[in-house]
């Protein structure tokens, strides 16, 4: 149960406990437990759970890699608002457009053909910031590159 007023939350019609912890299930059966206050940063999951308090278990139709680093990320944005990502880009240094050093190197694990795939998951769990800092790495990959170059990039 909630011990401060701000753990609490009005659902559609009910009290949401954001401390409360939930499972997420990946398509490939993978479980993550987290709380409701870092889940509900998704507007999938938000949606999900607003009218349902009994919800204890949702599940995604994303890969346990990917839902992962997408939790990874939620997580340390739980108390570090992501910050804004000023476009068009102006650089294709990514240093330059975003403030949080953190978010560069995590958002730089994945290579092009993954960043593509993750960006759909995140774009399916409705994480603006998270898209928005995913389009933005892609942004800073192509920019100043050629088609030949960018077509290398991806289907290679």
């Amino acid at each position: 149960m909630a011990t401060h007023k701000e753990d609490v939350i009005m659902g559609l019609d009910c009290e949401i406990d954001l401390d409360k912890i939930i499972t997420l299930v990946s398509n490939d059966g993978q479980k993550f437990e987290l709380t409701l206050r870092i889940a509900r940063m998704s507007e999938f999951i938000k949606i999900a759970t607003d009218g349902d308090i009994d919800t204890t278990e949702i599940n995604v139709d994303v890969t346990g890699d990917v839902l992962s680093s997408i939790i990874e990320y939620l997580t340390y944005h739980e108390v570090i608002e992501p910050s804004d990502i000023k476009k068009p880009l102006e650089t294709n240094n990514l240093n330059d457009v975003v403030k949080d050093v953190w978010d560069v190197k995590w958002i730089s694990q994945f290579n092009p053909k993954e960043l593509v795939y993750f960006i759909k998951c995140v774009n399916y769990m409705d994480i603006e910031p998270l898209l928005e800092l995913g389009c933005a790495k892609i942004a800073s990959i192509i920019k100043g590159k050629s088609g030949v170059a960018i077509q290398q990039l991806f289907f290679k």
